[in-house]
């Protein structure tokens, strides 16, 4: 029998943390063997989405997150592998071998089941629980002051609801400063926010936060009448400050239930639960109270799953790292595990609190080990004699450790206030629930530090007792400071009870040593809050009290509590700490950077030399790194693997993001990061902070499969009240081959349609129009931007600007514009399209489309109007029944930068330029000007119309010349029936130009084919050769600009053009000089010293593609 033994124990429960390692090691009693571990470790993207498909398409789980690893051998009988945890949530493992025959022996035992936790959870894990309500001025002396209580009694007899006023989210951001940076707190829970009853169904003053009427609302009472605001910016404001000052926020969000005439009961009172009679709606309860203001949910139905999921994640993005779920014990376990990894399929790092007070232990540990629940809540705050406590710490440690941290509050807002016995039991309390917490998982209630007695009524608003001398400020920053600094509290330290109800029962003590035994704190607590205690029989080299400066204590004041060290160190290293208000924890700060390096060096498989334990290796880098992130990267990673993004550099950059390529983001501030694909976040992030205080964030590489996608970058920078959101887009580029292009695109009078498309020629004529048809939005745009000097480039010349045409059938007339447009694009014959259905009355519309096309080598254009054979569709005109087209072409006479102004003058003069022809009309302004418009099959009839500030709003918007004037010397009418085809030919100082029938073909154009095409738009002649434009409508061809982008034009095999672009540029050079910018033939602006640079190596790039250099020699 061959025997297999594995190591983490089969059968337990490990919680380890995300950035650290796990070791596996199994023996075996056979030595000719191959071992493996079958896991779903770093898997739970998968496992989550599996979860999700389940209930939301009832697709079966597959177990696609489960695989085999192979383990390395060490011994002849021995085998391990180290495996980083790289993702968080809930995993199993077990190795098994597999024999030279192939067979498979298991070891006897069930999984090891190992639960991976989020680095900000690491330690130092206070809550502070604020009930908003309770700051402002109701947190002295509450919210109804006793001179006004007997008006208020008497406004209540009468049925009035009174509403004192309300503390809001802005008196809680000043205290902030108090509670994170003062009291060390670094995780702030809130009560319920949502809008609860204030009239009917209230309960008590206010109405409870419990009964909540809109969970994806905050209540307005919570904000300040501000106008530049609404109350959830209010809230974000919180969210921000709190983030500012490197703490979290976590939610308190009640999901069993809702107020009465919530809005889900009004919209969906079928998912809520009745009463035996099936009248009424049932009420929730626990202790033997039922709370008749509330209305249990029926989690039976699948489609509240789904709406509870998408409640959690409207609040983690609006930037909640956490929620405390209340009374959770009494949502299905399944219902857990769907919102939970609907949660973390966006926001992985959220923490799930479950309040299971009152519920049975077993179900708190099946939520903590089986739905991803991270922590519970302790009962040690009902523990409160030797025995009690001594009962049951060890399960509150063992569960911590196996199954998920239990907090440790000393209060609740649901407990008696502490100091409503005394301050000494108050004291005495929250040193004994924090001091034995794991992880320094702890936490109170507001008002706890004050030493406020009244309860905290959830209805209501009473005082917290707020700026009482006698308090326990200093008592909880020292002992937060402790549980923050001291490694005893970190991940895998131990405690130990060293007093025993037996012995004593008034001294409680513990012992409590880090990880590697290397540390050690000693703590004795006396729980007599009447009699002092003695100190006899424990080891005197704990010397140390780390909560104050006393050494070599012998007794115990009533009710005292303290915290012994062996070395003097620590009492230094806590009481400098103190000096200061919090800022940061340290250690979680730099397990953040190290977790981002690992997942670098994972990524791209790092260090490239052989390099045994990656745990060192990143020890070694961890300065250099932290020093400059980017400076490694680009050490470390090819450069063309690296895509930067500088804040107030590259704000409306649209940022292009090639497979493989990391993000990396700057600011000198702290921020978030996000990438959404609309409401859903693809990756989220917080920025960490370098050596030398520079804020980053690096995404790895997310990359697409097929397509090009569009998603968006959400940035937030925090700066305390003034937070700044900026938003980027951002294109994930496909690592596919076969990428293509719409040609035709969808319009519509509702959409924006802000696209355009041009044309151009070899002589760098310009059409430039836009998707609307006959809109304007530009003096660039145009039908043709004519240049005159067809042996270079030269200022191009506008004399057709606009065409506007209108269907006439029955005495009905409609415009063809975006009302009746459907479509516009550019095909791969280089024409440009619009396509309308145009009603022409009774219900009938008719299919017409325009294609525009520009000569390739002259100043000449060709319009085409066809009518669409009809379709199936019925509403379509019968083919045989003539329609009417008029159209109407607006001309000017301007260099293409200028615009037009029309006075009495220029009418007159413009209006004498005209010629009627046997087929249209000639313009000519000048001898050296002349517009030719020539529809064959269609009659012309002059009808001068002139158009006065015609609005440029892109112009506008660029601060420049903003209207212009336009005239229209008269229309051409013709007429069509189904399947007719009608051209008209525009030329400019030409002869009407024959065009090649093109083959119509509205096919997606494969990206690079569409690439070329671009590339060969800017490509134009010059002399017997050739330039390159430096940019349409604005430049003409720049002697710079042209050798830059040459390197593209070589790397697209355009390898005739490069040579003629090369040897135009030779034939310029003076004195070792190149031209920057070219105006017509005028070659002398040299205002650039590198362009003869760029020039050598675009003939370096030309002479290794075409491996042959003869073009050298040519004259």
């Amino acid at each position: 029998m061959i025997i297999v033994n594995q190591y983490p124990k089969l059968g337990s429960n490990l919680v380890k943390f995300c950035g650290e390692y796990i070791e596996f090691v199994v023996d075996t009693s056979e030595g000719n063997c191959a071992a493996f571990l079958r896991t779903n470790i770093n898997q739970s993207k998968k496992t989550n989405l599996e979860i999700v498909q389940k209930i939301e398409n009832n697709i079966l789980p597959l177990s696609n997150d489960w695989s085999d690893i192979p383990m390395q051998q060490i011994e002849p009988f021995k085998f391990n592998i180290n495996i980083p945890l790289m993702e968080i949530g809930n995993f199993e493992a077990k190795v098994y071998v597999r024999l030279e025959d192939g067979s498979i022996t298991w070891p006897e035992g069930s999984n090891t089941r190992i639960k991976v936790e989020p680095i900000i959870t690491f330690a130092g894990n206070t809550i502070y629980t604020a009930f908003t309500r309770l700051f402002g001025e109701a947190k002295f002396n509450g919210a109804i002051q006793s001179d006004d209580e007997e008006y208020v009694k008497k406004l209540d007899q009468k049925g009035y609801c009174v509403l004192p006023p309300s503390g809001k989210f802005r008196d809680l951001i000043d205290q902030l400063d108090f509670i994170i940076g003062e009291l060390r707190c670094r995780i702030i829970q809130l009560l319920p926010i949502h809008p609860t009853p204030s009239t009917y169904a209230r309960m008590g003053r206010y109405g409870s936060p419990f009964a909540s009427l809109n969970l994806f609302d905050v209540d307005s009472s919570l904000a300040v009448f501000d106008k530049k605001t609404t109350p959830m910016d209010q809230f974000k404001e919180l969210v921000d400050a709190i983030h500012f000052r490197n703490a979290l926020i976590f939610l308190d969000i009640p999901i069993n239930h809702t107020g009465w005439a919530s809005t889900l009961q009004n919209h969906h009172p079928n998912w809520f639960l009745k009463n035996e009679n099936g009248e009424e709606f049932k009420s929730p309860g626990a202790w033997g109270v039922l709370w008749e203001d509330l209305s249990k949910l029926d989690y039976e139905k699948r489609d509240l799953w789904i709406y509870m999921a998408n409640m959690f994640l409207f609040w983690c993005r609006k930037g909640v790292d956490g929620f405390r779920c209340d009374a959770g014990y009494k949502i299905p376990i399944p219902v857990w595990a769907y919102i939970i990894a609907k949660v973390r399929l966006e926001y992985p790092n959220t923490v799930f609190l479950l309040e299971g007070l009152g519920g049975d232990p077993s179900i708190t540990e099946e939520l903590l080990g089986l739905t991803g629940m991270n922590w519970a809540y302790s009962e040690i705050f009902q523990c409160y004699d030797h025995k009690s406590i001594e009962n049951y710490l060890p399960y509150s440690i063992k569960t911590s450790s196996s199954k998920g941290n239990l907090i440790h509050f000393a209060e609740t807002h649901d407990n008696n206030r502490l100091a409503a016995v005394s301050e000494i039991f108050s004291k005495l309390r929250i040193g004994i629930c924090a001091l034995t917490c794991t992880n320094g998982a702890f936490g109170f209630s507001n008002g706890v530090e004050w030493f406020a007695k009244e309860k905290i009524n959830v209805h209501n608003a009473h005082g917290l007792n707020w700026g009482y001398q006698n308090n326990l400020i200093s008592w909880i920053k020292v002992i937060n400071t402790i549980i923050q600094t001291h490694p005893s509290f970190f991940p895998e330290s131990t405690i130990s009870i060293t007093s025993h109800d037996n012995q004593n029962k008034k001294i409680f003590s513990i012992l409590r040593v880090s990880k590697n035994n290397d540390h050690s704190l000693l703590i004795f607590s006396n729980l007599d809050i009447e009699n002092k205690v003695s100190l006899d029989d424990y080891d005197k080299t704990f010397k140390y009290n780390l909560l104050d400066s006393r050494m070599n204590i012998k007794t115990l004041a009533p009710g005292e509590t303290i915290c012994l060290s062996n070395d003097s160190y620590w009492r230094k290293l806590i009481l400098n700490k103190i000096k200061n208000p919090f800022t940061k924890l340290k250690n979680i700060e730099e397990n953040l950077i190290r977790f981002k390096i690992l997942q670098i060096i994972n990524y791209f498989e790092l260090p490239k030399k052989s390099f045994e334990n990656k745990e060192k290796y990143i020890n070694g880098i961890f300065d250099i790194f932290n020093d400059n992130p980017y400076e490694f990267l680009l050490k470390n990673i090819n450069f063309y693997n690296i895509v930067k993004w500088n804040d107030n550099e590259d704000d409306k950059r649209i940022i292009m993001l090639p497979l493989d390529n990391i993000l990396f983001l700057e600011s000198k501030y702290k921020f978030s990061a996000e990438i959404k694909n609309q409401e859903k976040t693809i990756v989220h992030e917080n920025s960490f902070e370098t050596k030398n205080g520079k804020h980053i964030v690096i995404f790895l590489p997310i990359n697409s499969i097929d397509i090009n996608l569009k998603y968006s970058l959400h940035l937030n920078f925090l700066k305390n009240r003034n937070s700044v959101f900026k938003q980027s887009d951002i294109i994930l580029l496909s690592n596919s081959n076969s990428l293509s292009l719409p040609c035709i695109y969808r319009t519509s009078q509702s959409q924006k349609n802000d696209q355009l498309a041009i044309c151009t020629n070899n002589i760098s004529s310009l059409t430039q129009l836009r998707s609307a048809w006959g809109e304007i939005k530009s003096k660039y745009d145009g039908l043709l931007h004519s240049n005159l000097n067809e042996k270079f480039p030269s200022e191009r010349h506008i004399l057709l600007n606009r065409c506007r045409c209108w269907v006439l059938h029955n005495g009905f007339s409609t415009k063809l514009d975006i009302g009746c447009q459907t479509h516009f694009g550019k095909l791969k014959s280089g024409e440009i399209i619009w396509h309308f259905n145009v009603p022409v009355g009774h219900g009938k519309v008719v299919p017409i489309s325009i294609f525009i096309r520009l000569h390739k080598n002259k100043n000449s254009l060709e319009i085409k109007f066809e009518r669409d054979l009809k379709s199936s569709n019925p509403v379509e005109l019968e083919d045989n029944e003539l329609i009417e087209l008029i159209v109407r072409f607006d001309i000017e006479d301007r260099n293409s930068h200028h615009i037009s102004k029309i006075d009495n003058e220029i009418k007159n003069y413009w209006s004498s330029k005209i010629n009627i022809t046997k087929n249209g009309f000639k313009f000519t302004p000048d001898k050296n000007r002349i517009l030719n418009v020539i529809f064959n099959d269609a009659n012309y009839f002059m009808e001068s119309e002139w158009y006065h500030d015609i609005q440029h709003s892109e112009d506008i918007e660029r601060c420049i010349d903003g209207y212009s004037d336009l005239y229209s010397p008269g229309y051409f009418k013709t007429k069509l029936i189904g399947g007719d085809t009608k051209k008209v030919f525009a030329n400019v100082n030409c002869e009407n130009q024959i065009y090649k029938n093109s083959n119509f073909s509205d096919e997606p154009i494969k990206l690079e084919e569409a690439l070329k095409n671009s590339i060969k738009s800017f490509i134009v002649k010059r002399d017997d050769c050739k330039s390159i434009i430096a940019g349409y409508p604005w430049f003409l061809d720049w002697g710079r600009d042209s050798l830059i982008s040459l390197r593209g034009i070589i790397a697209a095999d355009l390898l005739d053009e490069a040579e003629d672009i090369l040897i135009q540029y030779a034939s310029f050079e003076e004195e070792g000089t190149i031209p920057n910018m070219i105006r017509g033939n005028d070659s002398k602006n040299r205002e650039t010293s590198d362009a003869p640079l760029w020039f050598f190596v675009a003939c370096k790039d030309f002479i290794n593609k075409k491996n042959d250099d003869s073009f050298i020699f040519k004259k």
